[in-house]
């Protein structure tokens, strides 16, 4: 869409040119503003829900994406599940050797050194999805999964 007053491409959203200030004929503005005060999302609790419970996809499934939460949500439990036994198996090499030991002090290394770096990077990259998402959600570009706009 272009502003009629400037020719400046503008948003599909726009109400006002950004170039100019002229209003828009934008046929569908008004529609979209009768869908956010009928029961759209808040953009501040979508932001805050992705900031502070990003990492379990909290903020998705306030949203409305099901799947995208759900998939974040298994990735960082499946990155603590592997880390949790990897990381106890150390203090039964530790505390008691002579049951583990055919394997060594070695085994339960390896393995808390792989679990390790899974989950940082697991967790590293759903992170950087979800600061991503939640800078996104702040600055209006996500809407919620019926398509309206957040408050």
């Amino acid at each position: 869409m272009y502003c009629k007053n400037c020719g400046n491409k503008l948003d599909d959203l726009a109400y006002t040119c950004p170039n100019c200030g002229c209003k828009t004929d934008n046929p569908y503005y008004e529609e979209n503003r009768k869908k956010t005060a009928q029961g759209g999302k808040n953009l501040v609790v979508a932001g805050l829900l992705a900031l502070f419970l990003g990492l379990l996809g909290i903020h998705n499934f306030y949203l409305g994406y099901k799947k995208r939460g759900l998939v974040q949500l298994l990735l960082t439990l499946g990155g603590l599940f592997l880390f949790i036994p990897s990381f106890a198996s150390i203090f039964i090499f530790a505390l008691s050797p002579h049951i583990h030991a055919g394997l060594g002090p070695a085994f339960g290394l390896g393995l808390l050194s792989f679990a390790s770096i899974y989950t940082v990077l697991e967790v590293f990259g759903v992170g950087i999805w979800v600061l991503v998402e939640a800078v996104m959600i702040f600055m209006g570009r996500i809407p919620d999964s019926q398509g309206n706009p957040l408050v």
